[in-house]
């Protein structure tokens, strides 16, 4: 109870923001009718579900939890605050990971710079994935790192942050290729060094996949093709390909841009022309194959496109063909100061490797591995939501174990 009380103000600020928002948007708004969309979809349920979408735009995770919300019939603005609640569930999960590696005024301080991460505020009253995967990557940092710190429960720990993994996936579909990445690596490492809490993250990364695999059989069903996760990589990909000087890399149309309407996709119309007769498999397969020939073709413009993308992840800028406003500051000036931290850390993450307990390394790793898909793939500043829990915990542990500073420079051991 004590510690709900502290959090109380983030929770109180989170509200006050969701309110005033729906006051002025008590409809849906742009990008938050395609996940109500999809739950009344799953509603429907059934081969005819299939049958009339084959390949998913986005995973089935936020389309489940808004089900009960449709069939309620609540309001927009509940399904909102319910990511005030998630936020608050999340935030006392981040307070009890850190409090194993830093005293409890600084695990609250953590707590607070996420949960008032300015970001994170922009996206938070709206209907989309980023609060509940914020709250999910919470739930899977505590429950992993108590695993590896405690004996008590363990195999309770392990299962629940498989599971919390697994509806990562299933929300935000890059995590499903985390997972893979998860898989493959802790293997290796198992092979090589046969340590134990190696095979405890494989076990855990084992029952994610799992957990996706009713999802994967779907569109199995639907496609004939084997760990296929959605259709948006492909347009994402094609995007980050872009051979035009005056673009970088950054999303230009909405989600089906073979149907014509939007201006700064112009110079792309006639290929994207040839795709409104495909199929949704097919144009997915040709959007990534001409985005393979595209960075092939031209990998120095493809190079420019991905540091543009990195800078877009933490700061949203640049974009093609847009001014920039005062608004954007609220993702430039935070987003300044955690890339400055990243960068300022990854120095003594290296340095000292072997002595950064093995569950912040693999926390370190997992947020890396989702990093370096993000930076690959059309990104804004929202898509670094879902690591921040794991990138708080890395940043809390290097900057008190191994980070030292002083009068005049700054000291590494």
């Amino acid at each position: 109870m004590r510690t709900v009380l502290k959090l109380l103000p983030i929770f109180i600020v989170h509200v006050l923001i969701i309110v005033m928002y729906s006051q002025g948007h008590p409809g849906l708004v742009q990008g938050e009718n395609r996940y109500v969309t999809d739950a009344a979809k799953l509603i429907e349920s059934g081969d005819r579900v299939i049958e009339r979408d084959p390949v998913p735009w986005n995973g089935p995770g936020y389309p489940l939890f808004l089900v009960p919300f449709l069939l309620l019939h609540a309001p927009n603005i509940v399904i909102r605050l319910a990511n005030a609640a998630l936020l608050l569930l999340g935030s006392l999960y981040l307070v009890r990971t850190l409090r194993y590696y830093v005293r409890e005024r600084w695990a609250y301080v953590a707590v607070y710079c996420v949960g008032l991460y300015p970001v994170l505020l922009k996206y938070l009253p709206r209907i989309i994935t980023e609060p509940i995967c914020v709250f999910l990557a919470c739930g899977l940092a505590f429950h992993m790192i108590h695993m590896n710190r405690t004996s008590d429960r363990r195999a309770l720990h392990l299962v629940l942050a498989g599971l919390y993994f697994g509806c990562l996936a299933l929300t935000k579909i890059l995590f499903g290729y985390v997972i893979a990445a998860a898989i493959v690596f802790f293997l290796v490492v198992l092979l090589v060094s046969r340590k134990r809490r190696a095979l405890r993250t494989l076990a855990i990364a084992c029952i994610a996949l799992a957990v996706c695999v009713p999802y994967l059989y779907r569109n199995y069903t639907g496609t004939g093709k084997t760990f296929y996760w959605a259709q948006a990589g492909g347009l994402s990909l094609y995007w980050m390909s872009s051979p035009i000087e005056e673009e970088y890399g950054d999303w230009l149309t909405g989600t089906r841009p073979w149907l014509g309407g939007y201006w700064r996709a112009e110079r792309h119309k006639e290929f994207l022309e040839t795709l409104q007769k495909l199929s949704a498999v097919e144009r997915d397969k040709t959007l990534r194959k001409e985005a393979v020939r595209n960075i092939m073709d031209h990998p120095g413009k493809f190079a420019k496109n991905w540091v543009a993308n990195v800078t877009r992840l933490f700061l949203h800028y640049p974009f093609s063909y847009k001014n920039q406003a005062m608004t954007d500051l609220r993702s430039i000036i935070p987003g300044s100061v955690l890339m400055a931290l990243c960068l300022l850390c990854m120095i003594p993450t290296v340095a000292n490797w072997r002595r950064i307990p093995a569950e912040v390394r693999q926390a370190f790793l997992i947020a890396l591995f989702y990093f370096g898909g993000s930076s690959v793939l059309s990104a804004y500043d929202r898509m670094l939501l879902p690591i921040l829990p794991l990138m708080a915990v890395w940043l809390a542990y290097i900057l008190t174990h191994t980070v030292r500073p002083g009068w005049a420079r700054l000291r590494f051991y």
